[in-house]
């Protein structure tokens, strides 16, 4: 079951945020922890979300019992506005059940 969560603080890196979140300087390296079922179908979405945007991918986790498997995706964002939208994106496509 996918989870939705409303982005904190403003997209744009504004006075919006809450107090006590840390600031980011952009252009930044990223990383991004994508769960789902399948390694392969993980990839295809990974590629179908960033196109030919440059980019890291590399195995993390298996579940105990096999099913799920986690990868880790490190990439440039170039805004907070670029890693929320990332997130969101990620996060929507159905091979993908959860983005950390």
């Amino acid at each position: 079951m996918k989870q939705d969560h409303p982005p904190a603080g403003g997209p744009d890196g504004s006075a919006d945020s809450p107090p006590g979140t840390p600031k980011i300087e952009y252009p930044t390296e990223w990383s991004y922890t994508l769960f789902g079922t399948s390694g392969s179908a993980l990839q295809k979405a990974m590629l179908q979300v960033l196109g030919e945007r440059q980019h890291s991918f590399s195995p993390s986790n298996t579940s105990k019992g096999g099913k799920y498997r986690s990868f880790k995706l490190s990439l440039t964002v170039s805004s907070e506005r670029d890693r929320l939208e990332l997130g969101a994106a990620l996060g929507a496509h159905e091979a993908i059940i959860f983005v950390l």
